[in-house]
């Protein structure tokens, strides 16, 4: 699949780079990483999308993105994500969120409904209000955050099949880049108590038994591709 990183310079006033993949005439999908990863965490996802053109950038504060002090919150990072549509030329697009990236996904959703056309959660909460069970320890985190952290907060997340371990080795590597302080801010935002209206997006999930990732557009026939 032929592939290239872009450097985005966003109308709010970061840069950051953005993996573009897949068919060119395939319908936009927008990729948001989680927390502590970058656009890399979808290297084994990206290559089973080949009738969609991909776009996965690295959210501000991570991997290679600007690190400023601020724009950490919820609606902050959301406006980030529409940037990156503008900067990329699209009215719209499908937006995938994983896990923490899902509440950025919500927002955009719920700010600028316009903007998304699908909406997808991948291990990502369905509502935005609430805590983020890990927020307490993240908030105390600083500069720079170590890789043994990294190791151990991977445990959080039990595997239900092997993971190949460049993979991993990968996601500790981008642990280890994300800027720390800023991390209590974002963190926060991830908790403004706005709900997406479920009648107005098509959202899929993964199966239960975390064998496929499931895309389904509106009005379209549901389609599954495992994780290899």
């Amino acid at each position: 699949m032929d592939s290239r990183v872009y450097t985005l310079a966003l109308s709010t006033g970061i840069a950051v780079p953005c993996l573009v993949a897949g068919n060119p005439s395939g319908r936009p999908l927008l990729l948001l990483h989680a927390w502590g990863e970058s656009r890399r965490s979808f290297d084994r996802l990206v290559p089973l999308l080949t009738e969609f053109r991909i776009f996965a950038p690295d959210l501000r504060g991570h991997s290679d993105a600007d690190k400023p002090a601020g724009g950490y919150s919820l609606v902050e990072q959301a406006g980030d994500a529409s940037a990156v549509l503008d900067s990329l030329g699209l009215a719209s697009a499908a937006v995938l969120g994983s896990s923490s990236g899902g509440y950025v996904a919500q927002q955009l959703a719920v700010s600028g409904p316009q903007r998304v056309d699908a909406l997808i959660l991948a291990g990502a909460p369905l509502t935005l209000a609430g805590r983020p069970a890990f927020a307490d320890e993240v908030e105390t985190l600083v500069d720079p955050i170590g890789e043994e952290w990294v190791r151990q907060s991977l445990s959080w997340f039990p595997l239900v099949r092997p993971v190949p371990p460049w993979f991993v080795k990968d996601r500790i590597r981008d642990g280890t880049r994300v800027a720390a302080q800023p991390s209590g801010p974002a963190s926060k935002g991830c908790t403004a108590p706005f709900r997406p209206r479920k009648a107005e997006l098509s959202m899929a999930r993964p199966s239960s038994s975390g064998e496929a990732m499931t895309i389904c557009w509106p009005g379209a026939t549901r389609r599954s591709w495992p994780v290899g």
